[in-house]
């Protein structure tokens, strides 16, 4: 291939073919309904539980270190979903189970001409150092465990 064909067929595949895939991506990442939408039900008892284990786990007191801590499943649940109502205006829902949490988020569109929903489903899994995600799933689009392990420690 000539260098000068080659640079033809860049140029298209960067033309018409990156914006295809773009789009291709956005109409499967974004839904028309969200999958999660729960009301925030902080109760006096949530916001108790939350205060003791801050309390105890006070990263003033020891900056920079680690600490592993017990939650009732309900809790973390509602604070999930509080701050997916908090911060993004949607809902999150989380079951924990033995080594492992299942996490689902919906998050509205509010800019741009899509409207919409952004669902997000997956799954963290215990390891002997950070949790790693598996099964994550952005509306119809299944992510790599690879790409989705990369993109949170880059966002980290």
């Amino acid at each position: 291939m000539t260098p000068t064909r080659l640079l033809r067929w860049l140029l298209a595949f960067v033309v018409f073919g990156v914006p295809a895939v773009l789009t291709a991506v956005t109409l499967l990442a974004v839904e028309d309904h969200p999958r999660v939408d729960q009301d925030v039900e902080l109760t006096l008892e949530h916001i108790e539980r939350a205060k003791a284990i801050l309390d105890r786990h006070n990263i003033r007191r020891r900056p920079g270190s680690l600490a592993a801590i017990t939650v009732r499943a309900d809790d973390a649940s509602a604070a999930a979903n509080y701050a997916a109502k908090h911060f993004g205006h949607g809902s999150a829902r989380l079951g924990l189970g033995m080594g492992e949490a299942t996490v689902a988020i919906s998050l509205p569109l509010r800019q741009g001409p899509l409207g919409g929903f952004v669902n997000v489903d997956a799954t963290l899994q215990q390891t002997a150092a950070l949790p790693t995600l598996r099964d994550v799933r952005i509306g119809r689009l299944p992510l790599p465990d690879w790409l989705a392990n990369l993109s949170a420690r880059s966002a980290m």
